[in-house]
């Protein structure tokens, strides 16, 4: 069997707490017992997602994840990063002013150092609490730090000044691309940067290729602005929790119950018969 499951992780397979259901880490250890491939497809760096891939089994396995949006591949036990797609040096430093210029704190990814997030303000915290998934180090961007290595940089913008963002962003579009998350359960929209054609979808098409999987063959399961191009391009085998956002709902036929009611671990046992 030449299946392949790609999952994203935040409010797809962990709830809004960041706690995995029982039945939902069985059913993925259990189905790569079957020679189905699960590779996480996520926005988190290497170092967030290689606990949980171990306690997923995936490094026994197929091994395999999708980082930062699609900005690198990684094996999930020994950060091996591939298909590697930075941010013009000059274009994270032009947001970098521009968010500053707003007192807006951003997040920016040095893929080298995926232990890390690094701000363009001074920080008040050293660390991130985040659920099952590890504490993230938090560090003021400073004169040492490698501008040619960010791969991916975020920030929450106020709702009253959401299109001076955008029309910001829109003037680098030649060289980056964002997508914003809008949703309702968010106190301010969300936006993810990274080098232009860059996404969970390009990472999906890279390993595709590489290991010749047909298209019929791949499963998705994603709740969010970050998966829309991956439900949208596999919908017949896409799955999005009954959660997520109206607007990727209705691009998919396939609604699950919730991360809090394992509805990934469910369709998981139902499609392979577990």
């Amino acid at each position: 069997m030449d299946k392949i499951i790609y999952i994203d992780i935040d409010g797809t397979i962990l709830d809004k707490e960041k706690k995995l259901g029982d039945l939902t880490r069985d059913a993925i250890i259990n189905v790569q017992k079957k020679d189905v491939k699960v590779v996480f497809a996520t926005g988190r760096t290497f170092a967030e997602i290689k606990d949980l891939a171990k306690l997923l089994e995936l490094d026994k396995n197929f091994n395999t994840a999708i980082c930062c949006n699609g900005s690198y591949i990684s094996s999930t036990d020994v950060f091996k990063p591939e298909n590697i797609r930075t941010i013009p040096k000059e274009v994270s430093k032009d947001i970098a002013d521009f968010l500053s210029s707003k007192n807006t704190k951003g997040y920016f990814i040095d893929y080298l150092d995926p232990k890390t997030y690094y701000s363009n303000l001074n920080i008040d915290k050293f660390s991130i609490e985040q659920g099952v998934l590890p504490k993230m180090k938090v560090k003021t961007i400073d004169n040492d730090f490698k501008w040619d290595n960010v791969v991916l940089i975020a920030f929450d913008s106020p709702k009253n000044e959401l299109s001076s963002y955008e029309d910001f962003l829109e003037s680098k579009s030649t060289e980056i691309d964002y997508i914003c998350s809008k949703s309702s359960h968010r106190v301010n929209p969300l936006f993810m940067i990274g080098n232009k054609n860059t996404s969970k979808l390009v990472g999906i098409e890279y390993i595709n290729k590489k290991f010749n999987i047909k298209d019929e063959d791949v499963y998705i399961f994603g709740d969010g602005v970050n998966d829309l191009e991956m439900i949208q391009k596999f919908k017949s085998n896409a799955f999005v929790p009954s959660n997520a956002p109206a607007y990727v709902k209705e691009i998919s036929k396939n609604i699950i119950e919730p991360p809090e009611n394992d509805g990934v671990g469910k369709k998981i046992n139902q499609i392979f018969d577990l």
